[in-house]
């Protein structure tokens, strides 16, 4: 999916920086599954945390009328609230980690779909490699399948196998850019 959008915004070179970003965070999730994972939603609600702060300055520096319209209060303190919970309770997410899993292998089953979009245009557009994008959907959909399913009883199976699978779908998507012009 993030591919998808990278090629939508930056063409051909947006989708490779895109697959080789995917590379990079299966490797680290093969690495260090927890240890990258707790970093990101870490970053992530300190990110969030600021944005908050953001708000809550915008609410102080506009004229009152402004202010109350733009519900700039309400959305600093959520967004304070909601960042603080993840930098501060980065383990509530590693136990809620089973559902999390699922939301993924949801994410991944819409990619196939829209890569399974793609795979058909360019067959409709009689294109000769029509079959890449067709492969990446296939994989994608059966990687979701597994995830959603979920076989494996140890976290750190799973985490293994999203690094690998984010891989192998970053390989063949980028190969699918190369090939598909």
């Amino acid at each position: 999916m993030l591919k998808k959008l990278a090629v939508l915004l930056g063409g051909r070179t947006g989708g490779l920086v895109a697959c080789v970003i995917e590379i990079a965070v299966g490797i680290l999730l093969l690495i260090n599954p927890v240890g990258f994972t707790t970093g990101i939603i870490v970053a992530a609600g300190i990110l969030t945390f600021a944005l908050g702060v953001v708000q809550l300055v915008k609410y102080f520096r506009q004229p009152v009328q402004v202010a109350g319209q733009n519900l700039s209060l309400m959305k600093g303190l959520l967004l304070m609230l909601a960042g603080g919970f993840c930098a501060l309770n980065s383990e509530w997410f590693m136990a809620a980690f089973p559902v999390l899993s699922v939301l993924y292998g949801l994410m991944m089953l819409a990619g196939g779909v829209v890569k399974l979009q793609w795979m058909t245009d360019l067959l409709r557009l009689r294109h000769p490699r029509w079959y890449m994008p067709g492969i990446s959907a296939l994989l994608y959909i059966l990687i979701a399948v597994i995830v959603i399913v979920n076989p494996f009883s140890a976290a750190m199976a799973v985490w293994m196998f999203v690094g690998i699978s984010m891989i192998v779908s970053a390989v063949v998507d980028g190969a699918s850019l190369l090939l598909a012009q």
